[in-house]
């Protein structure tokens, strides 16, 4: 599998890094793309370079140029022929419509939310055979198995099937914790963000609320899933009935997971109960980020990103923005060594040594 590489494309964020953390734990290195726009240049750039990549995963629904339309160019540039293309979409009424439009364009389907079993299924013929390798160390797909991780009892979170969305990542916990503590970073106000933009760009809404059906999906928030499955449905068909039904229900329970969810969330970041003291200044909280996080890059291990979010939700509006940002470029390419180098000189600052 030398020189493999997998492009991801979507536009919501969140998604792509999940996806590439999935590939990540089965030794799938991958790159990710936020437009079909952005998509073509990058496989033209690879292209070029003599190593175009071998499978692209792209989503059905972007704005600019679509999943489907992305796929055509692909299959229109001289060199990319040859590229499977897994399309993304969510299962619902225009689901049978799509395969048919897309025979012959793509080679396979990865229903949304994502499973990590249907994602690795999706890829294993795609991917090149190990070759020298020995068979106890990589199957005949080239796909190497996920480390098992240790079973933790799950703690209960209103408004969350955990037991599901753990199944669904695959079993990675590091991984779900992460998507939650962002999920309400990013969204925790989606009902007055999706009000606001309904009077000025029904499109964009329809694209959020269909970007915030598959985050909360990801995430095993089933009551948020499917408020947020009916208001896509109603943004698009214009039935405003219904968007007034359910954008307050939608706040109701936000607030009230916001509220349950965050305190405990927060608490399995730190460690576990009574991994830190409430009283502590952030300085203390900083320094023990920067211990693990050392630590993690020293062993190589996926769970650096995670901690490595807790450490720029605190650190990314301070004066240490810019070694936030290289830290995650580094990491982006799973660079751990140059990661120590950064976070080296990322606590020296804030030492102000």
């Amino acid at each position: 599998m030398k020189d493999f590489r997998l492009l991801i494309v979507d536009d919501d964020e969140a998604l792509r890094v999940m996806l590439k953390k999935m590939a990540a734990r089965f030794s799938l290195p991958a790159d990710t793309a936020g437009t079909g726009e952005d998509a073509l240049r990058i496989m033209k750039k690879r292209l070029a370079e003599g190593a175009p990549y071998p499978v692209m995963i792209v989503d059905w629904k972007m704005p600019g140029i679509d999943g489907l339309e992305t796929a055509r160019r692909v299959r229109g540039q001289e060199g990319l022929k040859h590229t499977a293309i897994i399309l993304m979409a969510t299962f619902d009424s225009a689901y049978k419509e799509l395969e048919k439009t897309a025979a012959g364009l793509v080679d396979g389907f990865l229903l949304k939310p994502v499973d990590t079993n249907h994602l690795i299924a999706s890829l294993k013929q795609w991917i090149p055979a190990a070759g020298t390798a020995r068979p106890k160390e990589r199957p005949a797909s080239g796909i190497i198995p996920a480390e098992p991780e240790a079973e933790a009892e799950l703690p209960v979170l209103p408004g969350i099937d955990l037991k599901d969305a753990m199944k669904r990542l695959g079993g990675n916990r590091n991984l779900l914790f992460s998507l939650i503590r962002n999920f309400f970073s990013q969204y925790g106000d989606a009902a007055r963000e999706l009000k606001d933009l309904l009077p000025r760009d029904r499109e964009a809404a329809y694209r959020k609320a269909h970007t915030l059906k598959g985050v909360t999906g990801n995430i095993g928030a089933k009551e948020l899933y499917l408020l947020f499955k009916d208001l896509e449905e109603a943004v698009k068909y214009n039935r405003q009935e219904v968007v007034n039904d359910r954008l307050p229900k939608v706040k109701e329970v936000l607030e009230a997971m916001k509220r349950d969810i965050l305190p405990l969330v927060q608490e399995e970041a730190a460690g576990g109960p009574g991994a830190h003291d409430p009283a502590e200044t952030d300085s203390s909280a900083v320094t023990a980020l920067f211990g693990k996080l050392e630590d993690l890059l020293g062993k190589r291990d996926l769970e650096a990103e995670d901690r490595f979010q807790d450490l720029k939700q605190i650190l990314i509006d301070t004066p240490y923005r810019l070694y936030i940002r290289k830290l995650s470029d580094n990491l982006e390419q799973f660079n751990y060594s140059e990661a120590l180098v950064t976070l080296g000189q990322l606590k020296t600052a804030f030492s102000g040594g």
